[in-house]
């Protein structure tokens, strides 16, 4: 699940990872080996659980600062769905599926980011998301003029 972030998007898997993640941290704390990347770390930056937040700040740290926008390759789909996420002005529908999706949440969304931001050298920065995503730039700043609840709590 760490390598492929993308499968925390299933709501069953991600409450399920969930659970697991916080259950071994309690007895063991959780810990990465050295000289590895697990993407999927970022994702939980994102999740609504603040000690699943905890976690993956934690382990992100010990993953060190993400420097090119191909470091970012593997968080695309959910950067993606994020960011299109934060652009509506209405929640967005859930397309019809067989297994449900999470229900995001701005404030958790705005976490999200602030922590990832945190993580990102500015040649990832700049090429994984603001080249990518030009519109993000100025979902930010909307957002900050408008000084709602969801920007002012992350």
């Amino acid at each position: 699940v760490l390598m492929y972030p993308v499968l925390l998007d299933d709501q069953s898997l991600a409450n399920q990872f969930q659970k697991f993640i916080e259950t071994i941290d309690e007895s063991y704390e959780v810990s990465l080996s050295t000289n590895q990347q697990y993407p999927g770390v970022y994702a939980l930056l994102f999740f609504k659980s603040g000690k699943a937040r905890a976690i993956g700040l934690r382990l992100s740290r010990s993953m060190g600062k993400l420097r090119k926008a191909v470091d970012l390759e593997p968080l695309q789909p959910l950067l993606q769905k994020y960011i299109n996420f934060l652009d509506a002005e209405v929640l967005p529908s859930t397309p019809e599926s067989s297994r449900p999706r999470v229900q995001l949440q701005r404030a958790d969304v705005w976490l999200g980011f602030k922590s990832l931001l945190g993580f990102l050298e500015a040649p990832a920065f700049e090429d994984g998301i603001l080249e990518k995503y030009p519109i993000f730039l100025n979902i930010v700043l909307n957002h900050v003029s408008d000084d709602g609840f969801d920007l002012s709590c992350a």
